[in-house]
């Protein structure tokens, strides 16, 4: 009885894996840092959009000590000194208010959209009055529905090519 060769099985597992692993690389290298200066005891940008996976970076510029700490508890970058910078990764999307620990007049919003959304200017924004937990990331999910598909495909393309082959 002849046997199968075994080397398109094994180069369509290797390209599966090559898809799943670029899936789950993508939403990371797409990743961006914005940063928010915290100067003349003022938030700038004072609401800052971004998408799930990005970083917003704070830097002092200010003679005295400042933080961004999440009204809702899910951040906090401690106190930061005139130069000094703390960073967050958002990893969920949602409105996230926060202010200065020492001087709770001064806030600021991120607001952080699903990493397929479009971003609206910030003079546009439209912020939510809410405070809830927001909802989980959504990157793993989009990562593996891209490895998903990439190896779907690929399969697909083999057992055409087999088939073309085939007498």
């Amino acid at each position: 009885m002849p046997t199968r060769p075994r080397a398109p099985l094994r180069l369509g597992l290797a390209a599966a894996l090559v898809a799943l692993a670029f899936g789950l690389a993508v939403p990371t290298v797409l990743a961006a840092t914005r940063g928010v200066a915290i100067q003349d005891f003022a938030f700038s940008p004072r609401t800052i959009e971004i998408r799930v996976g990005d970083t917003v970076r704070w830097t002092n510029r200010d003679s005295v000590a400042h933080s961004a700490t999440a009204q809702n508890g899910s951040f906090d970058t401690g106190l930061l000194s005139d130069g000094e910078s703390g960073s967050v990764r958002f990893t969920a999307a949602g409105t996230y208010r926060y202010i200065c620990t020492p001087h709770p007049d001064m806030t600021g919003t991120v607001v952080v959209r699903s990493a397929g959304s479009v971003i609206v200017p910030p003079n546009t924004a439209t912020i939510s009055a809410d405070d809830t937990p927001p909802a989980p990331a959504d990157d793993l999910t989009l990562g593996l529905l891209a490895a998903v598909g990439g190896a779907a495909f690929l399969l697909a393309l083999g057992f055409h090519r087999r088939r073309q082959a085939a007498p």
